[in-house]
């Protein structure tokens, strides 16, 4: 959380009942009612995992969908159902791609099963 505010060096989920309470005391809470959805978390301890908003960079591969499906066209795939298959599909259904992923995945080690 943010060091701006009475909540600084709390984990997000712990503070919750915190958050809860300073909003009631200032009579500013609304309601609170539990709410069972499901949510990620991390295969190996298990703890909730958190999307932070962050600035994002992306190649507007839009702009050349139809060119690089031409170019698909032209070229020679073995395996031939490749063309109009994976790369076929892929190209179809192209969606500007993001380049300032920040996404870290692990294999689990023998260690962790």
């Amino acid at each position: 959380m943010s060091k701006e505010t009475e909540f600084a060096g709390l984990f997000v989920k712990d503070a919750d009942k915190e958050v809860i309470k300073v909003l009631n005391e200032r009579d500013q809470l609304f309601k609170v009612a539990p709410i069972e959805h499901s949510y990620p978390h991390c295969w190996r301890c298990k703890s909730p995992l958190l999307y932070y908003a962050k600035d994002t960079w992306f190649v507007k591969t839009t702009a050349i969908k139809d060119k690089m499906i031409e170019n698909n066209n032209s070229v020679y795939w073995r395996p031939d159902h490749i063309k109009a298959g994976r790369m076929g599909n892929f190209l179809a259904n192209n969606i500007d791609w993001g380049i300032s992923r920040s996404r870290y995945w692990g294999t689990p080690s023998i260690l962790d099963l």
